[in-house]
């Protein structure tokens, strides 16, 4: 289920968006965040249901747009340390809707411009149900809380420097960070991960 939120916002912002991968990951955002904790902790035949339609609507939206940064963040995370897919993505979504929320001209991708970037990030806000950048993050946090998934890197076996820059050296999938709204630099990754840990 978090993962099927990560492709969803991932693909909303992702530099290769198109209406059409828009609206899918749009439907998909509401269904995950409105059904996610009851198909965790309570489920049922309704919210599983809603729960697989709204990972076939992910997964439409990614074919047409694919994945950004927390993908590829999250894949030496799983590699070198473990974490299951879906929950490695979504440890940097939170702080990845903030940095790509303070995009500028000088770190931008998109080729639509900084001010269709932060429109993007306003909605994605908007269907988060939160005001700005800092308030979705905590309610990323607090999801993967609700859902029973760790938020905090050092809890994971992340614990030391070492472990941070095998993540920043592995953690640039040129196929999936590209297609980032705004360009990630390893200075900007260190910080997002000494943020979650």
């Amino acid at each position: 289920g978090i993962d099927v939120l990560c492709q969803a916002i991932e693909s909303y912002w992702s530099i290769h968006s198109t209406e059409t991968s828009k609206s899918y990951a749009k439907e998909a955002i509401k269904i995950v965040t409105a059904n996610i904790c009851d198909v965790t902790n309570h489920p049922s035949r309704k919210s599983r249901d809603l729960l697989l339609r709204a990972a076939n609507l992910a997964g439409k939206a990614i074919n047409l747009s694919k994945t950004t940064a927390c993908h590829a963040i999250s894949y030496p995370m799983t590699s070198f340390f473990g974490i299951p897919h879906g929950h490695a993505v979504a440890l940097t979504l939170g702080a990845m809707l903030e940095y790509n929320y303070h995009v500028a001209e000088e770190d931008l991708l998109d080729h639509r411009g900084k001010g269709y970037v932060e429109n993007i990030m306003k909605e994605l806000f908007s269907l988060l149900g939160v005001k700005g950048s800092v308030e979705a993050n905590h309610k990323i946090r607090d999801m993967m809380i609700a859902v029973g998934l760790e938020f905090r890197l050092s809890r994971l076996g992340i614990k030391n420097n070492e472990d941070t820059e095998l993540i920043i050296k592995n953690g640039f999938n040129p196929d999936r960070v590209n297609n980032n709204p705004r360009k990630l630099t390893e200075r900007a990754l260190r910080n997002i991960l000494k943020e979650i840990n």
